[in-house]
Formats: structure tokens, C-alpha cells, sequence
């Protein structure tokens, strides 16, 4: 049952903070944070603490997202078999790293990676497929391979595009955008740029007006901007 209710708070911080209300998936966190650290189950604990992660890089946290991305590799680091809910937190970390360059990012990317490529191989889904790339794509990115992580960020969002899962393909075409432009392909950053807008205005749209919308519009110019990684 404890496991059951973790999830359940866990799913709904994410909702939250795919909206754009980052403080009230903060909320729902700390107000059952005793309950949720104990809960020592990697297919809790790993995305418990990519929402945690998430959260304090939309607040602007350096110190506690370091301090939960470094949680999140060690607790994924080393293991032969993960559970599916893995990949998409350890996305969230590569993509942090990415920002990070130097000794410690480039042993980090290397732990996720080793996580993510591990998870392709257990389930063989599109999910962890995607989520694979776009881990790759970042790492590309952080490690000055531009060309290399536009290539990976555009066959990322087709992945996603593949799974059905739109939030996350218009983030990597933005992604893509941004590194596209970075090698001198401008025409097809237009392109990516303008398919991830046409999805975040789809899923917008479907949104009843005020705070959802509201919120929601501060999420969709973060990724079109290419703030969000």
C-alpha cells in the first residue's frame, strides 16, 4: 500500500510540474516527504527524486538539484536490471549535466548512460529507446558534439513522436532546434522548432482557461526559447 501511495503522490507531482505549477508539485512532495523517503524501492525512489530534481531546477536551485541528480545516479549506478520507470528521470539528469561541463558531469554521463542503455537492452521498447537517445543527445551536447546531438535530439523526438508521448517530443525538438541552429542548419531548426510549437499548442489548447492555460503558456515559451535543456 505504501509503495502504491508513493506512486500515486509521485504521478501527481509530475502532472503538476508538466503544467507548470512547479510550487504545487513541490507541495505535494514535502507534504508527504517523510512517507516517500522511506520508501526504499528504486521504481519508487527513482522518480521520486527525478521530480524532486525537476522542481529545483525550475526554481533555480543549483545546490538541492545537485544534491538530487547525484542522488538519483547513485541509486541507478552499477545495477544489471532497473525497473520501467527509470529512463525518463535519468533523461532529466543527463540533461542537467549537460549544462554542467567538466570531470564530474562527463562520470555522471557515463553512469546514466550505462543506466539507460541497460534499460534498452531489459525492455526493448520505444520508450526506452527514446529515452536512450535523448540521454545520448544530451550527453552530446554537454561534451561539445553538436552535430552529433542535433542528430540524436531530432531521432529522439521521433522516438517520442513514436510513443505517443507529446510533451516529451516537442521538448527535444526544441532541443534540436537549439544545436541545429549551433551547426549552421537553420531551415530545419525552423522546421523542429515549428513542429514542438504546433504540439505544445495542441496539448494547450486542450487546457480550460486561466491557471492551467496560464501556467502552461510559461512552459511552452521555456522550451520554445530552449531554456528547458
Amino acid at each position: 500500500f505504501e509503495m502504491l501511495r508513493a506512486n500515486v503522490l509521485v504521478i501527481l507531482a509530475r502532472s503538476y510540474l508538466d503544467l507548470g505549477l512547479v510550487r504545487e508539485a513541490k507541495a505535494v512532495l514535502e507534504d508527504r516527504r517523510g512517507a516517500l523517503e522511506e520508501v526504499p524501492e528504486p521504481q519508487v525512489r527513482v522518480p521520486y527524486l527525478g521530480e524532486r530534481l525537476r522542481i529545483a531546477i525550475a526554481l533555480g536551485d543549483e545546490e538541492v538539484a545537485a544534491r538530487e541528480a547525484f542522488s538519483l545516479i547513485d541509486c541507478v549506478a552499477g545495477r544489471t536490471t532497473h525497473s520501467a520507470e527509470v529512463p525518463v528521470p535519468v533523461v532529466t539528469v543527463c540533461r542537467w549535466l549537460a549544462r554542467r561541463p567538466g570531470h564530474v558531469a562527463n562520470d555522471g554521463f557515463d553512469r546514466c548512460l550505462a543506466a539507460l542503455a541497460q534499460t534498452e537492452h531489459q525492455f526493448a521498447s520505444d520508450l526506452t529507446r527514446a529515452a536512450h537517445l535523448e540521454g545520448r543527445a544530451a550527453a552530446a551536447g554537454g561534451l561539445g558534439r553538436w552535430t552529433e546531438a542535433a542528430h540524436l535530439f531530432v531521432a529522439a523526438a521521433d522516438g517520442w513522436a513514436g510513443c505517443g508521448f507529446p510533451l516529451d517530443e516537442a521538448r527535444t525538438r526544441c532541443s534540436a532546434a537549439v544545436w541545429l541552429e549551433r551547426i549552421g542548419a537553420g531551415e530545419e531548426a525552423g522546421v523542429q522548432r515549428r513542429r514542438a510549437d504546433g504540439l505544445l499548442s495542441g496539448l494547450q489548447s486542450r487546457l480550460p482557461s486561466g491557471t492551467l492555460r496560464s501556467a502552461f503558456e510559461r512552459v511552452r515559451e521555456t522550451m520554445l526559447s530552449g531554456r528547458s535543456g
